[in-house]
């Protein structure tokens, strides 16, 4: 394939591509909100009961009897007194504020789950455009670029690598940004781009599988709708 050829063939593309981008941005943007919305919802206990127990045990106490102590001018003669009150408040706190601060939490966890439902339900919806929109001509992005290798990032980076001389076929360009990749994952400034290419790639690996899948699926029905019409007949 002539360079001027594959060049005319990739700026084809160009414009598939550019919806390909913004429907993965739309996506990477909701699947970020579902990763915090997880998070939420899988926050460790173990740390919490710590700091729960914490402030309610030491901190709480000490904001009791230091209001007391201002408020009654408490004597050395009642130190003992106030020493037993410090410590039954420190029980009392303490269970009281992890009991209170886990349901609070709890709603707080219930309130993350229903938004992932939300969300995912945003994430189906977006993914569900994006094979709508794009499915008519991805035949001819893989036409031209290699499944592993159509990407909004790669066929972007192939398309500069002919048009500046950097590479002069297909090969050479997908080379060249294999050797990229390479340095991505070497260097640790690069490593977001790298995940953030690996993320891309594996969401248009999951959206070729569906189309498979749904393309397999019309074949099946074709073929069950053909036999019950022999039966008929």
């Amino acid at each position: 394939m002539e360079k001027e050829n594959l060049i005319a063939q990739i700026k084809e593309i160009l414009p598939v591509t550019k919806k390909l981008e913004g429907h993965l941005e739309k996506m990477s943007q909701i699947e970020n909100y579902i990763a915090n919305l997880d998070a939420q919802i899988n926050a460790s206990r173990k740390f919490n009961l710590f700091t729960d127990v914490a402030i309610g045990a030491i901190v709480i106490p000490t904001i009791i009897v230091n209001m007391l102590n201002k408020i009654f001018a408490i004597q050395h003669s009642q130190y003992a007194t106030i020493g037993k009150l410090y410590f039954v408040l420190m029980i009392v706190c303490g269970v009281l504020n992890f009991y209170v601060s886990g349901k609070i939490r709890d709603k707080g966890k219930d309130g993350a789950r229903r938004d992932r439902t939300i969300w995912q339900k945003k994430y189906e919806e977006a993914e569900e455009n994006m094979l709508k929109d794009i499915a008519p001509d991805w035949d001819k992005v893989l036409s031209v670029i290699p499944q592993d290798y159509a990407t909004p990032t790669c066929i972007y980076s192939v398309y500069n690598y002919l048009v500046n001389g950097r590479a002069d076929t297909l090969k050479e360009a997908l080379n060249l940004f294999e050797e990229e990749q390479h340095r991505w994952r070497v260097e640790a400034n690069q490593q977001k781009m790298y995940d953030e290419y690996q993320q891309e790639l594996q969401t248009i690996k999951d959206v070729q599988a569906s189309m498979e899948a749904r393309v397999a699926n019309a074949e099946w029905m074709s073929k069950v709708a053909y036999l019950r019409s022999t039966q008929q007949n």
